[in-house]
């Protein structure tokens, strides 16, 4: 496929194409893109459309201008792509399409509706997880097919990370884990929003965060 508007690939070719960097070097260099596709994904819902089908490859980067800035990330837009699965209809009880490490864990166990919109922010917590770490957290969120995303259901996500964090080169800062565990939150009532404006100003959202608010190099 050929698109004038992907400039700059998908996201995830662009992180397979990006200049090895340490886990904080790319926070740093990552966080503007992630906040667009927050942003990018919290005006969908607040449209009423939910899109169903986020990953690294739904998510397109274009090149707006040119810039003599060093962050890799420095002149690039998010547009969100593939809506073929998408639905104005936010609450449902049928089995939702989608890829299987990005499902929201409540798709496979609730008999009662689940919210389209806490699904699609659980799918922003993997990709980013994805995108900063080079790996996925799990290969399925469906009972009993995955052992990571067993292991995460029992000792959360620090217990994963615990397992990939053999020097400072690969240690998440602790606003990122912060902001990680609440998109990806088990309890899609606890589960941090991406401030729609159905969920009102009651609700913690990703914005409240700070690792949106102000960058892993604040904290270090």
């Amino acid at each position: 496929m050929v698109s004038d508007f992907a400039t700059a690939g998908d996201l995830s070719s662009w992180c397979n194409v990006a200049e090895p960097l340490s886990c904080i070097e790319l926070e740093s260099a990552f966080q503007p893109l992630a906040i667009q596709v927050c942003k990018a994904v919290r005006d969908l819902h607040n449209l009423g459309v939910v899109h169903r089908d986020l990953s690294p490859e739904n998510i397109l980067l274009c090149e707006t201008i040119s810039t003599s800035c060093q962050s890799p990330t420095a002149g690039l837009n998010v547009k969100i792509i593939d809506f073929a699965m998408a639905s104005c209809q936010r609450w449902d009880n049928d089995s939702v399409p989608g890829k299987l490490r990005y499902l929201a864990p409540e798709v496979h166990t609730a008999r009662e509706e689940s919210d389209g919109f806490l699904r699609d922010a659980f799918a922003v917590g993997v990709i980013l997880f994805s995108m900063i770490t080079r790996v996925f957290p799990w290969k399925s969120t469906q009972p009993g097919k995955c052992t990571s995303f067993q292991l995460f259901e029992r000792h959360g996500l620090r217990v994963i990370l615990q397992g990939r964090n053999d020097s400072n080169e690969s240690r998440m800062s602790e606003p990122l884990v912060c902001l990680l565990e609440g998109l990806l939150n088990i309890d899609p009532s606890k589960r941090l929003t991406l401030g729609e404006c159905a969920f009102g100003s009651n609700r913690r959202s990703v914005w409240d965060e700070a690792w949106i608010q102000e960058g892993p190099d604040a904290a270090n």
